[in-house]
């Protein structure tokens, strides 16, 4: 049978399906400027609830797309190459588990707009790589612009760990909701 766990990076804060990833200012509930990226994260019910903080992974376009800064969790901050970031910095950890050793291949990770996984959020524009397994370059993860490609297991295994770092803009000013995380693969 196989399960998914959802986690900040840090495997702190749990992210069960009735919360979010939110992206907001310097702390919760502060607002990110149009053509900016989030300075923190928090697990989140619709912008509410703060039910935990969550390691922030920040897009610096003018950096280019290998270099990031991230702060929060466990690991405290840093800045430098997305090479050089610590798994546990990434946003979010998701562990995949069965009760037979697995395969998997064809993994992508993208942004959607909440209700249908083939459509954009309309107000928020996402950035992501993957921490672990390592595809360390900045990429556009709206699913109708891309997706991070985690690729395929190199061998079979009970547990598949996945650490991914999320970025988001906002296009709009106000408060977003019409947004949502998802990871795709085939296991064998």
């Amino acid at each position: 049978m196989a399960t998914f766990t959802w986690k900040g990076g840090d495997d702190v804060t749990s992210l069960p399906v009735s919360l979010r990833v939110g992206f907001y200012g310097a702390a919760f509930g502060d607002t990110i400027a149009i053509a900016s990226y989030q300075q923190s994260n928090y697990a989140t019910n619709t912008g509410a609830e703060n039910s935990g903080s969550l390691p922030s992974v920040r897009y610096i376009p003018a950096s280019g797309s290998s270099y990031a800064y991230w702060s929060g969790g466990s690991l405290g901050s840093g800045s430098g190459s997305t090479a050089s970031m610590p798994s546990g910095a990434a946003t979010v950890h998701i562990n995949f588990s069965h009760t037979s050793s697995v395969n998997f291949q064809g993994a992508k990770f993208f942004a959607y707009d909440g209700s249908d996984p083939t459509n954009n959020s309309t107000t928020v524009s996402n950035k992501g790589f993957s921490a672990e397994p390592a595809v360390t370059t900045w990429v556009d993860c709206d699913i109708e612009e891309g997706y991070v490609n985690i690729g395929s297991s190199v061998s079979p295994l009970t547990e598949h760990n996945f650490y991914i770092a999320v970025s988001a803009t906002p296009l709009s000013a106000g408060g977003h909701t019409d947004i949502a995380y998802r990871i795709e693969f085939e296991y064998y």
